[in-house]
């Protein structure tokens, strides 16, 4: 009834999404709650602009008005306004889209982050061990 078909996909639940998000105009993240999801930081490293509620991590990597655009949670009308103004404003879309990539910290590369996981496993079975 809104005229969308064959304009907007919502796929579901994927697990091959890496090979998807080249294709996303925008990446939309709505969530209420998140500690820092991956899909951001992987939508960034595709230079694509997002779009996101500001909640946990997400304001630490996306940076409003320059990588993309971080609204309040639930605020679904503010998102929705962003995504159309980033689908009508290519030239901007593909802007921020390039700034994300550049602007991923080398820590979020999962190389980094499993390292770093590592490191906290091992140190919290160190201080179960007994001595000896």
């Amino acid at each position: 009834r809104a005229g969308l078909d064959g304009r907007f996909v919502l796929a579901g639940w994927r697990r091959d999404v890496h090979e998807l998000i080249h294709v996303f105009d925008v990446f939309v993240l709505t969530s209420r709650w998140e500690g820092l999801p991956r899909a951001v930081v992987e939508a960034m490293a595709a230079a694509k602009p997002v779009v996101a509620a500001g909640v946990n991590g997400i304001p630490e990597v996306v940076r409003h008005g320059e990588t993309g655009f971080v609204e309040r949670p639930g605020d679904t009308c503010a998102m929705a306004r962003r995504v159309c103004c980033l689908l009508a404003d290519r030239d901007t879309a593909a802007a921020m889209g390039s700034a994300g990539r550049r602007s991923l910290d080398p820590d979020f590369d999962v190389r980094v982050m499993l390292g770093q996981l590592e490191a906290l496993y091992e140190a919290a079975a160190a201080e179960r061990m007994p001595p000896g």
